[in-house]
């Protein structure tokens, strides 16, 4: 099997929950990922990482800076 499909293809196949059989959710992979896959496999990891930089940039103004901008956002 194709590296790039074993994410795709666990979800083709059905299984078992707490007893309970549940069906497949889709449907087999045939043949390596087009360019769609891989266009996106790249944006949702451009996407993990800039969240990541904005979550590190946000503790830094609050943390850092004491800048209060978290706090001016809350609405607590």
């Amino acid at each position: 099997m194709d590296a790039g499909n074993e994410h795709i293809d666990r979800y083709s196949k059905g299984m078992i929950a707490m007893g309970i059989g549940l069906p497949a959710i889709a449907a087999p992979v045939l043949g390596a990922p087009g360019l769609i896959a891989e266009i996106h496999e790249n944006a949702s990891t451009v996407i993990l990482c800039l969240a990541g930089i904005h979550a590190l940039i946000a503790g830094w103004h609050h943390i850092i800076l004491c800048g209060g901008t978290l706090r001016r956002m809350s609405p607590l």
